[in-house]
């Protein structure tokens, strides 16, 4: 399942991808700056509602040179991890 949303705010492409074997969808995002991001998950989160479990990522200089289907596993992974473990607030 593909999930798009444009956001007006935002002109550039960007790629959503959804792993149909698991639960857990993940959204990469490649080349916006930090505020775009906080926004497009912002916008992203809002649309699909909280019923839906999304695990965003960034790519690196390392997960570009990776096959994306190891990608989406790692950050599937992490996603779990840190659903299990949260980070603890002070």
């Amino acid at each position: 399942m593909f999930h798009c949303l444009a956001n007006s705010a935002v002109s550039r492409y960007f790629t959503i991808m959804s792993n149909n074997t698991e639960q857990t969808n993940v959204i990469i995002l490649h080349g916006f700056e930090k505020e775009e991001i906080y926004r497009l998950v912002k916008a992203i989160k809002s649309e699909l509602g909280n019923n839906n479990e999304v695990a965003f990522a960034m790519t690196t200089a390392t997960s570009l040179q990776t096959k994306l289907i190891d990608v989406i596993k790692d950050v599937q992974e992490e996603h779990d991890y840190f659903k299990r473990n949260p980070p603890k607030t002070s």
